[in-house]
């Protein structure tokens, strides 16, 4: 493959379409993933890779944007939720616990009646999040709608299906199809990261 054939954007071109994300070194670090995909493109278009390469490139795709979508999901929600617009106990999972149970009478020498105090437990939103949390609560914060909420969660079951020791058949099933899809749910959700961002900043 010669280099007159291998064209991928600089960096900083492609940082201008991310600006809408001001946190650096994420837009950084998100080009620079950006950019091996589309490296990757150029090597799948240029040379005729055997089936078992191509379906390794193809995979590396498909994490890489899921990758890239799933931190500009994280990032929208950690800006709302910094901006003060969302309560991350509003649209975190919680659980109920327990922390005062008082006897309160015998039933019998087996069976007491007790009456306990329970309080909800939220689950805190780190940089540590995972996606299928993330994209449930951009549902209950209203930042994707259902038919949204579905592709991006197709994107990361899509990812999920990448993983060897989970599989019951020889992994040699994905093909250029499969990353046309991850790129188009990419694009719009992207898409509207970007556009709820540029509300969030208005506001």
């Amino acid at each position: 493959m010669s280099k007159s054939n291998l064209i991928i954007p600089s960096q900083k071109e492609l940082e201008s379409r991310f600006s809408f994300i001001n946190n650096k070194v994420l837009r950084v670090n998100i080009v620079i993933a950006f950019r091996y995909i589309i490296f990757l493109i150029n090597i799948e278009s240029d040379l005729k890779l055997p089936g078992a390469i191509l379906y390794s490139l193809y995979k590396d795709i498909i994490l890489y944007t899921a990758t890239i979508v799933e931190s500009c999901i994280h990032y929208c929600l950690k800006e709302y939720i910094d901006s003060g617009q969302l309560k991350s106990t509003d649209i975190m999972p919680y659980e109920w616990k327990d922390s005062v149970c008082k006897d309160l009478y015998l039933i019998s020498e087996d069976e007491k009646v007790c009456g306990v105090i329970r309080h909800k437990v939220s689950e805190h939103f780190t940089d540590k999040t995972q996606f299928k949390t993330l994209n449930e609560a951009c549902l209950k914060a209203n930042l994707f709608d259902k038919s949204l909420f579905d592709k991006a969660e197709n994107l990361r079951n899509i990812r999920n299906n990448i993983h060897l020791v989970a599989l019951k058949r020889t992994d040699d099933y994905y093909e250029k199809k499969d990353t046309q899809e991850a790129f188009e749910i990419a694009k719009t959700i992207i898409e509207r990261v970007e556009n709820k961002l540029m509300k969030l900043q208005k506001i």
